[in-house]
């Protein structure tokens, strides 16, 4: 057993992890780099590399830290061979700046002897941007709330008591609170879109490009479906997506544009044949509040990007070959984990 520790110590120091081998009985018998290196940061009573010393032990004499006997109970739980493996996330708060740990313990065996390999990842950087997450999901439902009732309410008193008002102003209160119900109705919907899996279906791109074709003021510009395509898509808010890009290609790309939906290897695209977008100012059209044309509240692609990323999707904004605005909207397996790692562990 002794040069199986020895290959131990040498193939784990260079990993970013700490890690302690346990015998049956908890005894540490081995520990790399990283994990003496702790305990030394963190002023350990015991040696920094612990050999010798009870981990069980450790985790029982903690007192009322929760987190300690539940690592305690699962290493056991390993090493009598009543669990395959155990994982545990918990806060290491001392001395600062606050931390969180990811415990993993696995079995091992040799000469038919139980040992328990004990590992402790670092995931601060994750947890971090999870109650990021939460904190501004937080907010949003605290918006949606003020903009739902402090807002609609009176603007829908407002409106009643337009029709009671002859004046020949009354036709320009009457669009600007309209444009105001519209503004809302955005922000909502850019809030509180959470859609389940169970809500998904297998539908046909082109009739529901069709279907989002009539809802738009289309004036004298055109769409055409090049390709058969189906995804698995919760229709509704599909169609919320094409009306929002077709709306942008009208508004953006003038009242005789051609707007074309058509299929890519990793899902399909929207493209007009408008004016475009410049290079500098693809990443930013997505962000709310950005616009660029009269009338305009910012709200149309912010709107876009986030019912695509709720779906488990990924878009981006190219240059068509006309030159005008391309939307790629990725919808294969693990899309947006692959364009945005950090949402991986948190909710959109």
């Amino acid at each position: 057993m002794n040069s199986s520790m020895a290959l131990c110590r040498a193939a784990t120091d260079n990993l970013p992890l700490s890690v302690a081998v346990l015998n049956a009985e908890g005894d540490i018998l081995s520990t790399n780099a990283e994990w003496q290196e702790f305990g030394r940061e963190n002023d350990i009573e015991m040696a920094p590399e612990c050999i010798g010393a009870n981990y069980l032990d450790t985790c029982d004499r903690s007192g009322d830290d929760e987190y300690a006997r539940r690592a305690g109970a699962g290493i056991r739980e390993v090493l009598a061979g009543e669990q395959e493996q155990f994982t545990l996330e918990y806060p290491c708060h001392s001395p600062d700046p606050p931390r969180w740990f990811l415990l993993n313990a696995a079995p091992v065996t040799d000469d038919s002897e139980m040992y328990a390999v004990v590992t402790h990842l670092n995931i601060t950087d994750r947890k971090l941007t999870e109650l990021a997450v939460s904190k501004q999901n937080d907010d949003l439902v605290a918006i949606s709330r003020l903009i739902s009732h402090d807002l609609r309410n009176p603007l829908t008193i407002a409106l009643g008591w337009l029709d009671m008002w002859e004046s020949p102003e009354a036709d320009q209160v009457e669009n600007a609170l309209k444009r105001m119900e519209e503004i809302i109705s955005d922000g909502l919907m850019l809030v509180q879109m959470e859609p389940s899996d169970d809500n998904k279906e297998t539908v046909d791109l082109g009739e529901i490009a069709s279907t989002s074709w009539e809802y738009v003021d289309s004036l004298d510009a055109t769409l055409t479906v090049d390709d058969k395509l189906t995804v698995v898509a919760h229709a509704s808010l599909l169609q919320n997506i094409f009306e929002n890009l077709f709306r942008n290609a009208v508004n953006h790309g003038g009242s005789d544009v051609t707007i074309c939906v058509g299929k890519t290897q990793r899902g399909f695209y929207i493209e007009d044949d408008g004016s475009g977008i410049p290079e500098e100012k693809r990443d930013t059209v997505f962000e709310v509040g950005y616009t660029n044309s009269t009338g305009g509240n910012g709200f149309g692609l912010a709107i876009v990007k986030r019912l695509v990323l709720l779906h488990g999707w990924n878009i981006q904004v190219t240059e068509a070959d006309t030159g005008g605005a391309r939307f790629e909207i990725d919808t294969s397996v693990g899309a947006v984990e692959h364009a945005y790692p950090e949402l991986k562990h948190s909710h959109v």
